[in-house]
């Protein structure tokens, strides 16, 4: 599976080239995919304690008493952290009603509290790129592209956007049809046995897309990606968002950020 198949990135990875927050919200995925008795996954790498060991000397650095007290910069990964007090945590609320401008964060502070300003901001977040929509902005006709006007499509772009498209909801076209489209796009180039991209070097390009999209269709065979991604991202997001147009403003604000992370990543 993915993760196995990557375990090596992150054994050889600089701590320097990690997402913010990354020693807060990997454990906290990880502990979940537990809960869910995902056994498939190898918990006890020796990759997987050392991000546990950095989270330990963040929290000696940063803890919890002083998380409620003062604004630190783990106000980003709040969906990384258990057991906080959320009514003091919103007392540390930028004016904006979000949490250092994470969506993320601010989602999972009104998932917990219902805070009227966490919502105003994800509001504020999905109107700003058209109901979250972003990818209708490299969208020209039936096919997606990462600069306009560009002759030749790069082979770990549409990988990149395959993954993206991944993270989709029920009635989510857009993403949809950017997972259409980038699956015939790699099957194609796959089948042509392609192996160069002139905008990326990388070892095995042609191997890294094909156990990418293997991946997928493992996936689709047992959970699914949707499901999946709903359970670890919102955990029991409905009974705290009521209304489906507030649960949709959550669901979109953190398709958004993750969007952000998935091109940090690659």
């Amino acid at each position: 599976m993915f993760i196995k198949e990557n375990l090596s990135k992150l054994e050889g990875g600089e701590v320097e080239n990690m997402t913010s927050g990354f020693e807060f919200v990997f454990p906290a995925l990880l502990e979940k995919a537990q809960q869910l008795h995902i056994d498939n996954i190898p918990y006890d790498a020796p990759a997987f304690k050392d991000i546990y060991a950095r989270r330990e000397v963040k929290f000696t650095r940063f803890p919890k008493e002083l998380i409620h007290t003062i604004p630190t910069i783990v106000l980003f990964s709040l969906e990384g952290l258990r057991d906080l007090d959320w009514q003091r945590l919103l007392k540390l609320q930028m004016e904006d009603g979000s949490f250092l401008t994470s969506p993320s964060s601010t989602s999972i502070a009104f998932m917990e509290t219902n805070d009227e300003k966490c919502l105003t901001f994800l509001q504020n977040v999905v109107q700003k790129f058209n109901g979250g929509d972003v990818l209708n902005k490299f969208k020209a006709g039936d096919e997606f592209f990462c600069l306009r006007g560009e002759s030749n499509k790069s082979a770990t772009v549409m990988f990149n956007l395959y993954r993206c498209s991944q993270a989709l909801f029920p009635g989510e076209m857009i993403l949809e049809e950017a997972n259409n489209f980038t699956y015939n796009f790699l099957h194609q180039y796959l089948a042509n046995n392609q192996s160069k991209d002139k905008w990326v070097i990388a070892k095995d390009i042609p191997g890294e897309n094909f156990n990418g999209m293997l991946v997928y269709l493992e996936w689709n065979l047992g959970y699914t990606l949707i499901n999946m991604v709903e359970q670890m991202k919102f955990g029991s997001a409905r009974h705290y968002t009521g209304s489906g147009g507030a649960r949709n403003v959550v669901q979109n604000a953190n398709f958004h950020s993750n969007f952000e992370c998935a091109q940090v990543n690659t």
